[in-house]
């Protein structure tokens, strides 16, 4: 390198430049696109370069020595607040997702990449008819179960159920390995309330792929609601193994084991340990996880402790404005302070919100 340098400096700054870049270039494949970050390593042979000629020019064009220093610092400064100012605007545009992607479908509207991505900040931003345009679009393009799945969060959030299915079916069907098309179905029928669906689509997308955190943790959420308490106290505590920070699937499985009615899987102790654990992390301090430790002590005959958490969770769900979970509390407070434990015949109504429908 040090001989190709002496002999010749330029060629030594081409052969970097094309050695740098080899290993992100189309001459050595990877499974990665083309993107901009890949030219800033290079690029510096290319300063390097351009730097040289422009010194050369200089000491040429300009004989004398402090009018050449001020002719090379006036345009080092205009070079720098040039670059200064594209920068500013490349950011702006970076963080300004849709006119950047929608500049992309402009300069690209056969790139599937850029209808997909366009569609999904649309969707994001709230426009899903637009959404929708753009993500029909790519599907001419390429069908895959991935772009299927976002059309059926669009038309489920359009209120579109039929839509959402169809394209909820195709999804699978083009590509059953695909977990987040199951999940998101399974969403759906989750929010109908037709759970034994739910289920079956989950098992389908736990099969699919087994160490899916997210797939195992609405499993047993499905199963709860199907009244198959054990089995989603086994699946909740898979979700929370493969996904330490799923922490919901920790505070169901402790509410589950506090309240249920099945003497058999009723489990206090284990349910007021995770709910402690869960309090003490601070992350998921919610009138819900009051329940949970409410019902577990109270279950142990500590009904003072038990009511002083039921009120601590009923404070906080007035101040949220829950009206399920105001009168559920009042309800099961009711109860220790007549020195009776809860026990749930009839799982909690969970809702499941639209805004959990993900393609992350």
């Amino acid at each position: 390198a040090i001989g190709c340098w002496r002999r010749s400096p330029f060629g030594f700054l081409g052969m970097s430049f094309f050695i740098v870049l080899a290993p992100t270039s189309s001459f050595m494949p990877i499974a990665d696109l083309a993107f901009e970050h890949r030219m800033y390593v290079p690029l510096a042979s290319v300063v390097v370069l351009v730097v040289a000629v422009l010194y050369g020019l200089s000491l040429r064009a300009i004989e004398d020595e402090s009018a050449r220093r001020l002719a090379l610092r006036t345009a080092v400064t205009l070079a720098t607040l040039c670059l200064i100012i594209t920068t500013v605007n490349r950011n702006r545009d970076y963080a300004e997702h849709i006119p950047l992607w929608a500049k992309s479908v402009e300069l690209s509207p056969w790139n599937y990449r850029a209808l997909f991505t366009y569609g999904q900040v649309l969707g994001r931003d709230g426009q899903s008819e637009a959404q929708i345009e753009q993500l029909e679009k790519s599907l001419k393009i390429i069908e895959r179960g991935k772009t299927h799945t976002g059309l059926g969060i669009a038309h489920a959030r359009l209120g579109d159920t039929v839509k959402a299915i169809e394209h909820y079916e195709a999804a699978i069907r083009t590509d059953p390995s695909y977990v987040l098309g199951y999940i998101n179905y399974g969403n759906l029928r989750a929010r109908e309330g037709d759970f034994p669906a739910a289920v079956d689509l989950y098992r389908r997308a736990l099969k699919a792929q087994p160490n899916h955190g997210q797939a195992a943790f609405r499993l047993g959420m499905a199963l709860y609601q199907n009244h198959q308490s054990a089995e989603a106290v086994e699946l909740m505590g898979k979700a929370i193994s493969i996904r330490p920070e799923l922490r919901g699937a920790d505070l169901w499985r402790s509410w589950i084991l506090a309240s249920t009615a099945d003497d058999s899987l009723r489990d206090s102790r284990a349910a007021l340990q995770i709910a402690e654990r869960l309090r003490q992390s601070g992350k998921v301090v919610t009138p819900r996880l009051w329940d949970a430790i409410a019902a577990a002590q109270a279950d142990q005959g500590k009904f003072d402790e038990a009511i002083s958490a039921a009120e601590k969770g009923l404070e906080m769900a007035e101040r949220a404005d829950d009206l399920e979970l105001i009168n559920g509390l009042r309800s099961r407070l009711a109860l220790y302070r007549r020195g009776q434990p809860y026990r749930e015949t009839e799982p909690i109504s969970v809702i499941k919100r639209q805004d959990e429908d993900s393609l992350d």
